[in-house]
């Protein structure tokens, strides 16, 4: 998410401003700064996932928003749960155009379609060279995990999809104790991998399982997910069939808002095999020469594991799979800000604009700061031992001016 947050800043080439709006209020920018671009943020949509009336807040403090004149565009995930909220939203701050991670957007986004505002295919991570280059630098060892594999038990209001993540674990445990397979397999939240480490345990690993992220239920207005967590509280030891037949009966399979993940595009970076649940992959990922499929039902997985632990065409895929997504430079982060860029406004802060501008004065102002800075601090170390008190002091004040 820092990648995905921060890669404006790192390949516009333009002056970003990042407003927390957890942080603080809007701030009060100079009237003659005219901004090409306003980007809603998935850290901000993911505000909904709690509680309308914390998102509502936020909201309505960035209301004024609306009445820039430049071009808005929104960016939000996970857009089986509350998506009218996403198109009202797109519809009151004046978006023309959203970025969605979902194949079915037609589906999804009916009224913010219907109000003429654009909705463009986008992924939900793409890889990041400063990422590529550490991959690199902790490549080369021994690959002494046969079988990789790291997911949380997804909540029952994700569908029979999200139940997929720990059910493919479980599966593949099984599979690997009959073909005699080193695993390094788990559900559980306190075997985590974080940063380099998850890069380090996929680069031991010959191949990695996994299916695409997100649900088989549009949950369009949150109300799956409200009645699903208030049966849960109340029944704790309930199944996902019990949840299904209170919650949501005949509801799951009604969609499929899914999507290709970054640890997909990471798998292929480090040439770590995938064994993935068939799929469309934001058709990137092809089945059978980019990753060995697996049905849905995992009847198939011990016999996909085992081909995976072919030497020749584990080799064949993950080239296929490397050459795909990494060699092509099509799914980095620069590759994706040069579309978000595309809907610009290039006349008012473009890197030549009035914001690159703006950008260069304040870098000056910070230069001229630090150099006060250093000359103040040799000033406090020398000049107590080489002036007169009274002209030491008058020194002191003529620097922080």
């Amino acid at each position: 998410m820092v990648d995905h947050l921060h890669c404006f800043e790192r390949y516009s080439g333009c002056r970003v401003f990042y407003l927390n709006v957890g942080r603080r209020g809007l701030p009060t920018f100079p009237p003659e700064l005219r901004f090409s671009l306003v980007v809603f943020h998935n850290t901000f949509f993911s505000l909904r996932w709690t509680d309308m009336d914390y998102f509502q807040k936020y909201w309505d403090l960035v209301r004024p928003l609306a009445k820039l004149g430049c071009p808005k565009l929104m960016m939000p995930q996970d857009e089986f749960l509350r998506a009218d909220v996403l198109s009202d939203f797109a519809v009151d701050m004046g978006v023309e155009t959203i970025l969605t991670v979902v194949p079915e957007s037609e589906r999804v986004y009916k009224k913010a379609i219907a109000a003429g505002i654009a909705v463009e295919p986008a992924l939900t991570g793409y890889l990041d060279a400063g990422t590529l280059e550490r991959i690199e630098r902790l490549g080369g060892g021994e690959r002494d995990v046969d079988v990789f594999y790291r997911a949380y038990k997804a909540k029952a209001w994700l569908g029979s999809f999200g139940a997929l993540k720990p059910k493919i674990a479980e599966v593949a445990v099984r599979a690997c104790e009959r073909l005699g397979l080193r695993p390094d397999i788990s559900t559980r939240p306190e075997d985590t991998l974080l940063g380099d480490r998850w890069y380090e345990v996929l680069l031991r690993s010959k191949a990695t399982i996994g299916v695409e992220g997100g649900s088989s239920i549009h949950d369009h207005d949150g109300s799956v997910k409200a009645a699903t967590e208030r049966y849960v509280a109340g029944n704790p030891e309930a199944g996902f069939e019990e949840i299904e037949k209170a919650c949501f009966p005949g509801r799951d399979g009604e969609a499929e808002l899914v999507a290709l993940s970054p640890r997909h595009l990471e798998a292929c970076a480090t040439r770590t095999c995938q064994v993935l649940v068939e799929g469309h992959y934001n058709g990137i990922l092809r089945s059978g020469v980019d990753f060995i499929p697996v049905k849905r039902d995992l009847s198939d997985m011990e016999d996909a594991l085992k081909l995976a632990m072919d030497d020749e065409v584990r080799a064949r895929i993950v080239e296929s799979a490397y050459g795909r997504a990494v060699a092509s430079g099509e799914y980095t982060y620069e590759k994706f800000v040069e579309v978000v860029l595309g809907y610009a406004d290039p006349g008012s802060g473009g890197p030549d604009g009035l914001a690159a501008k703006w950008h260069r004065w304040n870098r000056r102002q910070e230069e001229r700061s630090a150099r006060k800075n250093r000359l103040y601090a040799k000033l406090r170390k020398l000049g107590s031992l080489l002036l007169p008190k009274g002209l030491y002091h008058r020194a002191l004040a003529l620097v922080r001016k």
